[in-house]
């Protein structure tokens, strides 16, 4: 048998969240494959775990798209300054 692929969906990150999981449980393997801002006034920090993978800067464009397609190896998260949301689409558990 191959491998079963899981298709993309995406999960919205509301500002001020702190290590939010992305996917209902968040694990190894899963896919990110980008992150749209949609709100910008602080930081968004990406995180595979507790290690930070990028810092996406204050004030950056609203639509502006980072692209990752990356497997975690513990699992995304995203933290977020008041005022600043993103849309992250990926495979998420």
């Amino acid at each position: 048998m191959g491998v079963r692929e899981r298709s993309a969906g995406y999960e919205l990150v509301a500002a001020a969240q702190t290590a939010q999981i992305l996917g209902p449980a968040g694990g190894p393997g899963d896919i990110l494959h980008r992150v749209v801002v949609t709100a910008s006034t602080g930081t968004t920090t990406i995180l595979d775990g507790a290690v930070v993978i990028l810092v996406i800067p204050v004030a950056t464009t609203v639509g502006t798209t980072y692209e990752f397609n990356a497997r975690a190896v513990t699992n995304w998260n995203i933290t977020t300054a008041a005022a600043t949301s993103c849309m992250c689409i990926g495979d998420f558990t």
